[in-house]
């Protein structure tokens, strides 16, 4: 189906969808309306053999009516015909003995009797003197003749949804097609735009929102890009920093301005360099990362402590834990880098105290340092947000991609009253 226009394929199932409904609903029909045939047989034998009581005379036979679907006759007791109007082919075919014998058995009712391809309905009523039997009868010629018309009629509708159905199926395709068109001519603007030009839209139906889930998709990769230009900007503006220390001492010890005191100057500028440079690998890493089959139930509570241990003497604060022994489904080695940024982050800032706590599966850091400005709080996890400090650079960054890897989230809050600090609580979406 693929290898033909969509125009031809709405078409092409259009008529297959209508043939096949088409021959069921005909075939049903026919089953329905067999039995309302028969009753309408009956019905106008009925109506016909409610007129004979009305010539009951013999010399009254000859001024019943005639017709044309119709014959009848009639026969006394002894089984002799009196008076018949296009009976002899009827009566030869089934046998007046015969017809005498149903007509007893189906007293006052409707009969019909089949012999080979033809089928034959009669109607029978007695005489008020109970001295002769009328018998009106039919063949199929009735119910053909009322059929061809029913059959003309069903050919008409039928030819007549064929062709209206196929003139709405062509002008909505028609109208869907060049939808498509206009789609596929605004992707391709959107593109050469750098994903700048938005998709125009309108409605509510299938294709409105596949044109909706692309202009979203295109609002992430500008979003994405622009993202990208701000860190790249970030980055060498950040980079260049450290370089332009370690160039200018290094100049400086080669012209004999500087001492070997200048070193420490430079080996700091390094350290601070390939911190940088680890955490701008460790963040692009996360736009690759590792297949869901290697995560693990980790024990947060362990990696903490290793984190905590590790960074607890860099400066004289009192970091207190209340940890219990919930698990984050993820990888070890990155939660560690998590937890490294996020302490790091709070030895920056806090004055006196860090407070970690994890409650079923909700783990709060708490510093009792600086407030987060409220223009800032909402950016906090943006590559090179910059900090109360002036800081700025891709810890938190890291640390809030890493988490949405792992189906966790990230908030930061300022706190009340007048310790105030900055609480970040990490817990499942």
């Amino acid at each position: 189906m693929q290898s033909f226009k969509l125009t031809t394929q709405f078409n092409l199932l259009f008529i297959i969808v209508i043939l096949f409904t088409s021959f069921i609903f005909t075939f049903v029909l026919d089953k329905v309306l067999l039995t309302y045939r028969e009753r309408l047989i009956d019905v106008a034998l009925t109506s016909y053999v409610n007129t004979v009581p009305n010539y009951e005379h013999k010399e009254d036979w000859e001024r019943i009516p005639k017709s044309d679907s119709f014959g009848y006759f009639i026969y006394d007791n002894d089984l002799n015909i009196i008076f018949e109007t296009d009976s002899e082919d009827f009566i030869d075919t089934i046998g007046l003995l015969d017809i005498n014998k149903l007509v007893i058995e189906k007293k006052d009712s409707f009969i019909s009797v089949k012999k080979g391809a033809s089928t034959y309905y009669m109607r029978s009523i007695k005489s008020s003197d109970d001295q002769v039997t009328y018998v009106i009868f039919t063949d199929n010629s009735y119910l053909n003749e009322r059929g061809r018309t029913f059959t003309w009629a069903i050919q008409l509708s039928f030819v007549a949804l064929i062709l209206l159905g196929n003139v709405f199926v062509l002008f909505w395709s028609y109208l869907t097609v060049e939808r498509i068109k206009k789609l596929t001519i605004q992707i391709v603007e959107m593109k050469q735009s750098n994903y700048k030009k938005s998709l125009v839209f309108t409605g509510a139906d299938e294709l409105s929102n596949l044109i909706r889930t692309i202009e979203n998709m295109r609002q992430e990769i500008e979003k994405s890009n622009r993202e990208k230009e701000e860190m790249l900007q970030n980055i060498s503006h950040d980079l260049k920093t450290p370089i332009s220390v370690i160039k200018s001492y290094a100049e400086a010890i080669q012209d004999g301005v500087e001492g070997m005191e200048a070193f420490s100057k430079i080996t700091t500028a390094a350290d601070n360099l390939q911190i940088k440079v680890k955490q701008l690998i460790e963040y692009t890493k996360l736009e690759h990362f590792v297949d869901i089959k290697e995560f693990e139930n980790v024990n947060i509570s362990e990696v903490l402590i290793n984190v905590i241990n590790n960074q607890k003497f860099q400066r004289k604060i009192k970091i207190s834990t209340d940890l219990d022994d919930s698990t984050y489904f993820g990888i070890k080695d990155n939660f560690e880098i998590v937890f490294n940024n996020i302490i790091d982050n709070a030895l920056r800032y806090s004055k006196s105290k860090i407070e970690i706590s994890l409650k079923n599966k909700v783990l709060t850091f708490y510093n009792d340092g600086e407030k987060i400005s409220n223009n800032m709080i909402d950016f906090l996890f943006q590559p090179y947000a910059k900090g109360n400090k002036g800081q700025f650079g891709l810890g938190l960054a890291i640390v809030h991609r890493t988490l949405q890897h792992f189906n966790l989230s990230i908030t930061a809050k300022n706190g009340v009253g007048k310790d105030g600090g900055v609480t970040f609580t990490i817990k499942p979406y």
